[in-house]
């Protein structure tokens, strides 16, 4: 990938966070991801890759072409080229070198919150990731990646049903909050009830940001908005701290069920057996999509 347009993907990253240095500046928009026809840098935490030939994808996107396909090359029309990431991204960054970019790294990190991604690269003045092994996502133990991988796919009419203590029909954040608090409370509740709890929470948070999104709002806009909204909703009763990391919480284990049975996420929230929300939630972003693209390529 060129310095041009290295400082070009500088500029939009700049922009979509608004800031004021590129408010008269034109720049070229970044095209879409090409497998999905969405924007490359979003704040709803979707990861993305520059491939060594310059073009850009989600992450999810390109990992799931690839073992689709067993094609390790770009789908990009007569590219061709072999994927070799050259910009990777990293939800759990390096602290930015003592350079003119440091200040567009602390930027970001300021504005990205609940561990978006943020972006690495020697060209921009800032630490490569440390080496990894041949398969760059990896949990603490290969038994732990089957176990969550077997419990997600087990049939359903071998699991027992779930037993419901906290209010099914919750309806704004702060019963959803105080469902969890409940459940969180409780030394009998069971994993299954925590992990809807967090379900139903994060379901609500991805239905008010598609709301605002509709609206024309802009990413950065819309979470913004949303995160308003939890929190005048909620109020004191929790502190900013726990707030944010009940929300990632949230979003993570939203974000797995509902990548893998859609409608139906909630609802496979019984397969769950040995896992609890806690554990789920120290996973990894890279490392839940790792599981999502097992999964979905496993039932194609």
């Amino acid at each position: 990938m060129s310095l041009t347009n290295l400082q070009n993907f500088a500029l939009n990253i700049l922009k979509e966070t608004e800031h004021s240095t590129v408010q008269n500046i034109n720049i070229t928009e970044l095209p879409p991801c090409s497998e999905c026809d969405k924007k490359i840098l979003s704040f709803n935490y979707e990861p993305f890759t520059i491939l060594a030939c310059g073009h850009m994808y989600h992450r999810y996107c390109i990992e799931k072409k690839i073992l689709l396909t067993n094609s390790n090359v770009c789908p990009i029309s007569g590219c061709n080229k072999s994927v070799e990431p050259a910009v990777s991204v990293q939800k759990e960054y390096e602290s930015s070198q003592s350079s003119g970019t440091s200040d567009l790294a602390n930027l970001l990190g300021g504005n990205l919150e609940l561990d978006s991604p943020m972006i690495t690269s020697p060209a921009l003045g800032q630490k490569e990731p440390p080496p990894r092994d041949n398969d760059p996502i990896l949990f603490e133990s290969e038994t732990q990646k089957k176990r969550l991988i077997s419990e997600l796919t087990t049939d359903v009419s071998e699991i027992s049903k779930v037993n419901i203590t906290y209010n099914e029909n919750a309806t704004n954040f702060l019963q959803l909050n105080d469902n969890i608090t409940h459940v969180e409370s409780k030394t009998e509740s069971t994993n299954q009830e925590l992990i809807r709890c967090y379900y139903s929470f994060g379901d609500a948070l991805s239905k008010r940001l598609n709301y605002y999104k509709n609206l024309k709002h802009g990413d950065l806009a819309s979470q913004a908005l949303v995160n308003e909204e939890v929190r005048e909703q909620i109020g004191e009763k929790i502190s900013n701290d726990t707030l944010r990391k009940r929300t990632e919480k949230a979003r993570k284990i939203y974000a797995l069920f509902n990548s893998i049975f859609k409608d139906r996420g909630k609802e496979m929230i019984v397969r769950i057996k040995t896992f609890s929300a806690s554990s789920i939630s120290k996973l990894s972003w890279e490392e839940i999509e790792y599981v999502i693209a097992r999964i979905i390529r496993s039932n194609q």
